[in-house]
């Protein structure tokens, strides 16, 4: 061989194929299923067993805060009908198709060294990496949100203003892919939300009216999910959205010191993530490109969201942050200007030290993932799940041949309830801590089973039941309730048998939406009531005889 057939270094092919392949291995030991997880699948299950999109049987709850995440399970449990390996494997696929997205978005752009600086900016985020699995949205998420800024690049830079079609045509792509984002995850919204509107704007000067028939048509499915929730779920938005922030009355400063603690232990543990994403916010700022703009606005907005208010319903290290890092570092490779060799070694001298000087890092913590300092520990009100997750026993880390998975104490709690004569269970299971977790467990127990959840994310009625006003908001995500007297017998008899009158007449309503006839005028005429809040009289007598916050 000559050596001009010899291949070269510095091609940035040479570099993508080693880059790529170092990201495919980390995401895959990655892997990991997060109890949470098991929630949405449950509702799977009982889905394509003809039970409908329940929890327990015969009461309509949407325990998932992911839709579109929770609909792409069904074809692939549908499949399998295993838990684990269909959510770890649905989420790898999901990734790489992210990635392929992202890498093909910046090798058409003009340089393929762009494609290398997006996987350089990456590889220290342990955001990232730890929510390329979970069996959580995140990985969707990524894909979408790379997905419609690319095409916002690609519009920006070849619409030719005059263009009608092209225009009508990048709008309606732009605002499926943000309806679609929305459908997954709905505060997701506001990172994608920028690149909405640049494009609204920029087709309604020639356009004019016009313009709100591609944002109509790509938004339907968003119109069409809101409504069938309402109709069968009797509320527009999740019920583990009311059970962690509105129905729980958190304060604003506790919601705000909860955001702004997560940001530090994002900042001790992950300290690339949120650099990544400054330095993002203001070099793409600076550029005063349009689609770079967007980048930078939908950054901020959504950094913000998460400090103000949504921290205050995750106590999972970084899950907000995973989208963040993903978006910082595809608009930062996609907007470099000299994106070559020489800016490729620099990036990767920075990934580089960004990795050795943090323990926590990808490259340190991927086979030992508990093993830096206070990896194990609640940390400023939050704990590094994947941590925690793979020390106990469901990530692929902690397989063993032979071994169901996951191998978790609650996971095999759940399947000697299964065994037991006993219909209903009030919380999580197993001998470990935390034991008010009930996705592993609950998934285990079999459909047939009630399980009461007393951190509401599942129970209608618990969900909208204030914090008591001498209990402290200590750990996000986590507001347990008190079952209020004859709740349980409720439960057990499938009758209102709660002992507070005005409870009582409140449930009783509540239990028309979630229980009663799907077409009934009457449950309809109580839907609207409930969400206008003309029950909320009740609950407030009720809260102020408990000792719960007023609602």
């Amino acid at each position: 061989m000559t050596a001009t057939a010899l291949p070269d270094r510095t091609s940035p092919t040479t570099w993508l194929v080693a880059l790529s392949a170092s990201c495919l291995l980390l995401c895959v030991l990655h892997v990991w299923v997060v109890d949470d997880a098991f929630i949405t699948l449950r509702q799977v299950q009982q889905l394509l067993l003809g039970n409908g999109f329940v929890w327990n049987q015969g009461e309509r709850v949407q325990a998932y805060t992911h839709p579109l995440w929770a609909l792409l399970m069904v074809p692939a449990f549908a499949l399998t009908g295993e838990g684990f390996w269909t959510l770890a494997v649905l989420s790898l696929m999901t990734t790489l198709a992210g990635f392929a997205v992202a890498l093909a978005a910046l090798w058409r752009s003009g340089t393929a060294w762009r494609a290398v600086a997006f996987l350089l900016l990456l590889l220290p985020s342990k955001a990232f990496f730890d929510y390329t699995s979970s069996g959580l949205e995140n990985c969707l998420t990524h894909l979408l949100v790379v997905a419609t800024y690319a095409r916002l690049w690609t519009w920006c830079d070849a619409a030719a203003p005059g263009d009608a079609t092209h225009l009508r045509r990048g709008l309606f792509a732009l605002a499926l892919l943000t309806g679609l984002t929305y459908l997954n995850r709905a505060d997701t919204l506001l990172l994608v939300l920028p690149a909405l509107l640049l494009g609204a704007a920029r087709t309604f000067r020639l356009q004019r009216w016009r313009a709100a028939a591609p944002v109509a048509l790509g938004l339907a499915p968003v119109l069409l999910w809101t409504a069938w929730s309402v109709l069968y779920y009797g509320s527009p938005v999740p019920n583990t959205a009311i059970a962690k922030i509105t129905g729980a009355r958190l304060t604003t400063g506790e919601r705000l010191e909860s955001g702004l603690l997560y940001a530090l232990d994002s900042v001790l543990r992950d300290p690339w993530t949120l650099l990544l994403a400054a330095t993002a916010i203001v070099l793409l700022a600076a550029r005063r490109q349009a689609a770079a703009v967007a980048a930078a606005a939908g950054l901020t907005l959504y950094l913000l969201y998460v400090t103000v208010l949504g921290a205050a319903g995750t106590h999972m290290s970084g899950r907000f942050y995973s989208a963040v890092a993903c978006l910082a570092a595809f608009a930062l490779a996609r907007s470099l200007h000299d994106a070559g060799a020489g800016t490729s070694l620099r990036l990767a001298g920075l990934a580089a030290l960004a990795s050795f000087a943090v323990p926590s890092s990808p490259l340190q913590a991927t086979w030992r993932p508990g093993s830096y300092a206070f990896a194990l520990t609640n940390f400023h009100r939050t704990i590094d799940t994947r941590a925690v997750v793979a020390v106990e026993g469901a990530s692929l880390l902690s397989y063993q041949r032979g071994m169901r998975m996951p191998n978790h104490t609650w996971f095999k709690a759940g399947l000697a309830f299964a065994q037991s004569p006993e219909r209903v269970h009030v919380g999580g299971m197993g001998e470990q801590g935390g034991t008010d977790a009930i996705g592993y467990s609950a998934f285990a127990a079999g459909p047939d089973k009630y399980v009461v959840d007393r951190l509401a994310l599942t129970d209608p009625l618990l969900a909208r039941l204030p914090l008591a006003v001498a209990e402290a908001f200590d750990r996000p995500g986590h507001v347990k309730r008190e079952l209020p007297a004859g709740y349980l017998a409720s439960i057990e008899t499938d009758s209102n048998r709660i002992e507070d009158p005005d409870l009582h007449a409140y449930y009783d309503r509540l239990r028309l939406v979630v229980r009663g006839p799907l077409w009934s005028w009457e449950r309809l005429q109580t839907i609207v009531a409930l969400n206008l809040g003309q029950y909320d009289h009740l609950l407030a007598r009720y809260a102020a005889r408990a000792g719960l916050r007023a609602p």
